[in-house]
């Protein structure tokens, strides 16, 4: 499976295409705003003639170095894949991004080392995979220890008892091994994908809206099409984040509409969740880091008529799940609501560019 091939790429697929491993490789591994990356981008152009230079093999690497995660697989289709390079300004002089091809699986690819990594909803769910779990316990008692001052005893916490030998609270160390559980909990998120019913590829939205989700076949109403995960966090937490571009609060309410809006706002919900740890009764998951979660390349198309997804947030999953509200047809591009907040604030910000307000008009009633 591929997003180009050979002499049939067009000019606008490859500039797309090279746009948009440009902004993966840049924004995700810097972890800043896409504009601070192509200021440096400018400033820096033998970053970028080093860029060209990587290999698909290395370029993974290198992701994976940067966030701390395991090693990663990708599956390369039975075909050869030749060094990443990319054209000049003159898009087309060498047929397309890649000699041959790009991979669907370089752009999606499992940061676990799962086998199944161009598949893409989960088959264990994060708080069904015991590591996950275990580790997700052991936060919430280090987070309560921290926040709430009530330090735990041995027996309910034995992998601290070297902070619990001290009679007074160290704070520092503390917060630093609440950082390295978090980080494993990020890690250990279970990554076994199934779900070859989707399949990622430019938008038919046009350019500036980058990639999208279609479905490879015909899709039933009212079903479960995928899955939307990532790394776990608290209001807290999550409001340290330098890139809260797939940043979803899951809230306890049936619809998701207006919970990107409320994530990005750090808004504190109406109603408190059950959960053991998150203080403003919320829990927060970041797609971003996660190219192969396939809920984040789900765009907005912003018509009433073409909205085909419904997303519910399941905080007890630390999922959201997006639904089918129509029978889908095969080859159809999927979208769900991002909600009028998220729309607002990126205009009253300038978030949006000219260009795609243009290319994707209004149409809310």
């Amino acid at each position: 499976m591929s997003l180009s091939s050979g002499p049939s790429a067009t000019a606008t697929e490859n500039q797309l295409l090279r746009k948009t491993l440009m902004k993966d490789l840049y924004t995700r591994i810097s972890m800043k705003s896409e504009q601070v990356v192509w200021n440096q981008l400018r400033r820096h152009p033998q970053e970028v003639q080093r860029a060209r230079d990587l290999t698909v093999e290395e370029m993974l690497a290198s992701q994976h170095e940067r966030y701390g995660l395991g090693r990663s697989v990708v599956r390369y289709s039975q075909k050869q894949v030749s060094p990443l390079t990319w054209p000049g300004d003159d898009a087309g002089t060498q047929g397309a991004v890649c000699k041959s091809h790009v991979c669907l699986d370089v752009l999606v690819s499992s940061l676990g080392g799962s086998p199944n990594a161009s598949k893409l909803m989960f088959t264990t769910l994060p708080l069904q995979h015991e590591p996950y779990r275990r580790l997700w316990q052991r936060f919430c008692r280090l987070e309560k220890w921290l926040e709430l001052a009530a330090r735990p005893s041995s027996e309910e916490c034995p992998e601290e008892a070297d902070l619990l030998a001290h009679e007074v609270d160290d704070i520092s160390a503390l917060r630093q091994r609440m950082e390295l559980v978090q980080k494993e909990l990020w890690s250990s998120l279970p990554v076994d994908f199934e779900d070859e019913h989707l399949e990622v590829r430019p938008s038919q939205l046009g350019v500036e809206a980058g990639l999208g989700l279609f479905a490879t076949k015909a899709l039933p109403a009212n079903q479960l099409v995928v899955h939307y995960g990532g790394n776990i966090h608290t209001l807290k937490s999550s409001m340290k984040l330098q890139d809260q571009e797939y940043v979803m609060r899951l809230g306890q309410t049936a619809s998701a509409v207006d919970e990107l809006a409320a994530a990005c706002r750090h808004q504190r919900p109406q109603h408190a969740l059950s959960q053991p740890c998150s203080h403003d009764g919320s829990l927060y998951v970041d797609a971003g880091p996660h190219l192969a979660v396939k809920g984040r390349y789900i765009n907005d198309c912003r018509s009433l008529d073409s909205y085909n997804l419904q997303l519910v947030c399941c905080p007890e999953k630390h999922v959201a799940e997006l639904f089918t509200t129509r029978d889908v047809e095969e080859g159809e591009e999927l979208f769900f609501d991002y909600g009028h907040r998220y729309w607002d604030d990126r205009l009253a910000t300038g978030a949006v560019c000219k260009v795609l307000r243009k290319q994707i008009p209004i149409e809310y009633q």
